[in-house]
């Protein structure tokens, strides 16, 4: 069985745009039966930090960022736009790095 680790700046529990429906099943229709999978999450301060099984037996894990909360809001009153969204992430590494530790077959990033 491959181990695949995915990484989005996009929280995709609520699947609240295109881009987190699309993840979402980008990942929910691996085979189950041939892919241990794991997807990281950026969310916004509001969410505790925790694992949460989406539909394919994906196993979403939630980290609450500063970052993320900081452009929603920035985004919102049109102060930044959305093609600067990387330079709000750049704390997200640290959050990922243990589970980069852990090692995968595929390492894959989606909008960060």
């Amino acid at each position: 069985m491959k181990r695949i680790i995915g990484f989005s700046s996009i929280p995709v529990d609520r699947a609240a745009s295109g881009g987190a429906e699309r993840i979402a099943e980008l990942y929910r229709h691996l085979p189950a039966d041939r892919f241990d999978t794991t997807l990281v999450t950026l969310t916004g301060m509001r969410d505790r930090r925790g694992t949460v099984e989406l539909p394919g037996k994906v196993r979403n894990e939630k980290i609450p960022s500063p970052a993320q909360s900081l452009f929603h809001h920035l985004g919102t009153a049109r102060l930044v736009p959305f093609f600067q969204v990387h330079r709000f992430h750049d704390a997200f590494p640290l959050g990922a790095e243990a589970f980069l530790r852990e090692g995968a077959d595929i390492v894959q990033f989606d909008s960060l």
